[in-house]
């Protein structure tokens, strides 16, 4: 069965639909917060700084590799969860992962500023003009964040399938919408697209297992091979090469394997 994600603007509208989408299709439904909380246990300490959005741009200008060990390890466990099928994300980041492979649909739900004032003020018991400085500041801080973290800003509606102004419908509509979109033929999972997608988990488990020891390294699918590109003083690819067949299991030889050593 197909893959859902929901970009929010809105934390509690994205939340409402993604629940009743989830209610509807009897999909497991998994929010940016569980991801964040189960990756927390591979992250160092330090990695505390990325807990709020609104904070993440100014921790990771500092701290690159903080940011390639964030950005894996969130990988990893989303895509521990894509793999399942029969899920309903909701948060910021299932789409960055996700783009190529078919059988996900992408949608970002957009709130209106004036209900997200209301939300706001009526949670922070504060006023309607701070509400709205508090939104646009973390507005701002988000669009910074996507930019450093995956290189591009998720308010872009070409990372999306679908993109729904949820104050012109209301919850129940879009998530009525969402629904029949995803029993479209063209978003059910094919054999190249499951393929596709645990090529994606395989690269990102290579990833999170080398990157403890070797900072610099890289992991990526490049057509049917994953690829690890490796900086330092690594000399021996063969080595590396066993190592990771070990790493991979069952799932040695099923996949090529290539090994890319460069020098810093």
């Amino acid at each position: 069965m197909p893959v859902i994600t929901i970009s929010r603007g809105s934390y509690s509208h994205g939340k409402r639909v993604a629940e009743s989408v989830a209610a509807t299709l009897g999909y497991e439904c998994v929010s940016r917060e569980a991801i964040l909380e189960s990756s927390y246990r591979f992250i160092t300490p330090g990695m505390e700084l990325f807990r709020t959005a609104h904070n993440h741009h100014a921790a990771v200008d500092s701290h690159a590799y903080a940011k390639e060990k964030y950005r894996a390890y969130v990988q990893k466990v989303l895509l521990d969860s894509f793999l399942k099928d029969n899920v309903v994300y909701h948060g910021f980041e299932g789409h960055f992962f996700v783009q190529k492979i078919s059988h996900v649909l992408k949608v970002r739900v957009i709130a209106d500023m004036d209900d997200r004032m209301s939300e706001e003020m009526s949670r922070k018991g504060i006023t309607a003009s701070q509400a709205r400085k508090s939104l646009e500041k973390d507005d701002a801080a988000h669009h910074r964040w996507s930019h450093y973290i995956y290189g591009c800003d998720s308010a872009d509606p070409a990372l999306y399938d679908i993109v729904i102004p949820i104050h012109a419908m209301g919850v129940d509509d879009a998530a009525e919408i969402i629904c029949r979109a995803v029993q479209r033929p063209c978003f059910q999972p094919t054999s190249t697209s499951r393929n596709a997608m645990r090529m994606l988990w395989l690269a990102a488990c290579i990833q999170v297992s080398l990157m403890e020891e070797i900072p610099f390294v890289k992991v990526d699918v490049e057509g049917k091979d994953i690829v690890v590109t490796i900086k330092g003083n690594w000399t021996d690819g063969k080595e590396m090469m066993n190592r990771i067949g070990q790493m991979m299991g069952d799932e040695k030889g099923t996949v090529g394997i290539k090994v890319r050593l460069l020098s810093r």
